[in-house]
C-alpha cells in the first residue's frame, strides 16, 4: 500500500550576479544532509504560493514579493511520496540566511553539477539550464545560405536553444554540420528533429534530438548518448509517454492558434497550466507564441516560449 503523496513548496531564489540561494538539509530530516532549493511542506488547503511564502520566511528570514510558477514534480522515493510545487521567486525583501541553522549557499548556476541534491530536485536543475525561448527553424528553407544568415541575426542576439527541423530529410546532411559549427561558436544547443535519425547514421557529439510525438510514441526508453533529449506534446497521454522515456523537456501545443497547424484547436492557457503540470520536467509553450506571451507563459508554469516564428531573436 502507497503513502500518502507529500506536497512540497520550492523556490529557486537567484541574486542580481545569477547565483542560486541553496540550503543544506540538516541530517535527521529525510534526504539529510543534502543541498536543496528552500521550502517545506506546505499545510492542508493552504494555497501553494501562500505556502511558499510563509516556508521561505521561517526558513530564510525572507519576505516574498513576486514569485511564478516553474515546475511541478511528482517523485516516489522508497519510503515516501512527494508532489514538489517549485516557483521561481523574483523578488523578495530581506537578508536570507538559515533561520533554522542550516547551511545555506549562494552557489555560480554553472557549479550546481558539484553538488549532491535529492532526486526530486534534478529536473530543477535542468529548468536552470535552459533559457527563455527556444527556437525552431523554418521547415523549408530557401537554401542553407540563408538559414545560416537568419540563425547568425539570433544567435548574435541571444539565441542558446535552436532545433533544426526540416521538411526535406535528405538536407540534413549539407546543412547539419555547417549548422553545428555555427552554434558552437556562439555557445548554443542544437537539437535535431527525429526525423533526421532516418539519414543520418550518427550525430555530432553534443547534438540532442527533439522527437516528434510519433517518433517519441514509439520509443522504448531515452537513447544513450543523448546530451539533451526532447518531445513534442499536446495532451496527457503523449506526456506520460514522455516521461516514462525520461526526456529532459517537452512542447506543450498548440496554446493559440497558428499558421502551420490552422486545423489544430487550440489548449488555451488554462489547459496548458493544468497539462504542464504533469510533466514533470520543464515545458515550452509552443503555437502562435511571441514575446509578449512570455510573462503570461512563465505565469501559467511555462518555463518559456517556442516558435518558429514571432519570437524576437
Amino acid at each position: 500500500m502507497h503513502n500518502a503523496e507529500i506536497q512540497v513548496v520550492a523556490g529557486i531564489i537567484q541574486d542580481a550576479g545569477g547565483h542560486i540561494l541553496l540550503a543544506k538539509r540538516h541530517k535527521h530530516q529525510h534526504q539529510g544532509g543534502l543541498w536543496e532549493f528552500p521550502g517545506g511542506k506546505k499545510e492542508a488547503k493552504e494555497n501553494a504560493q501562500v505556502a511558499l511564502a510563509r516556508e521561505l520566511e521561517e526558513e530564510l528570514g525572507i519576505e516574498v514579493k513576486n514569485a511564478h510558477p516553474a515546475i511541478s514534480i511528482s517523485h516516489h522515493y522508497p519510503d515516501k511520496q512527494i508532489l514538489l510545487d517549485v516557483w521561481w521567486v523574483t523578488d523578495w525583501q530581506g537578508l536570507p540566511y538559515g533561520r533554522e541553522g542550516q547551511s545555506v549557499r549562494w552557489v555560480n548556476p554553472n557549479a550546481l553539477d558539484s553538488y549532491a541534491f535529492p532526486e526530486a530536485n534534478k529536473p530543477i536543475l535542468q529548468a536552470l539550464r535552459l533559457p527563455a525561448k527556444y527556437v525552431i527553424s523554418p521547415a523549408e528553407p530557401e537554401d542553407l545560405d540563408s538559414l545560416l544568415q537568419q540563425l547568425t541575426r539570433q544567435l548574435q542576439r541571444g539565441l542558446k536553444l535552436y532545433q533544426l527541423r526540416l521538411a526535406d530529410v535528405r538536407l540534413y546532411r549539407s546543412y547539419v554540420p555547417a549548422v553545428f559549427r555555427l552554434c558552437q561558436q556562439y555557445h548554443c544547443q542544437l537539437l535535431l528533429n527525429s526525423r533526421a535519425l532516418t539519414v543520418l547514421s550518427h550525430l555530432p557529439v553534443g547534438v540532442g534530438v527533439h522527437y516528434r510525438t510519433a517518433d517519441m510514441l514509439a520509443l522504448k526508453q531515452r537513447p544513450d548518448n543523448l546530451p539533451l533529449c526532447a518531445a513534442s506534446c499536446h495532451n496527457t497521454e503523449e506526456i506520460q509517454q514522455a516521461q516514462r522515456v525520461g526526456v529532459d523537456f517537452i512542447t506543450l501545443s498548440p496554446v493559440k492558434a497558428t499558421l502551420s497547424h490552422p486545423e489544430a484547436t487550440p489548449l488555451g492557457w488554462q489547459q496548458f497550466w493544468q497539462l504542464s503540470r504533469l510533466a514533470n520536467c520543464p515545458v515550452y509553450a509552443l503555437g502562435g507564441m511571441s514575446d509578449e506571451d512570455l510573462a503570461c507563459a512563465r505565469a501559467h508554469g511555462a518555463q518559456g516560449v517556442a516558435g518558429i516564428r514571432g519570437l524576437g531573436l
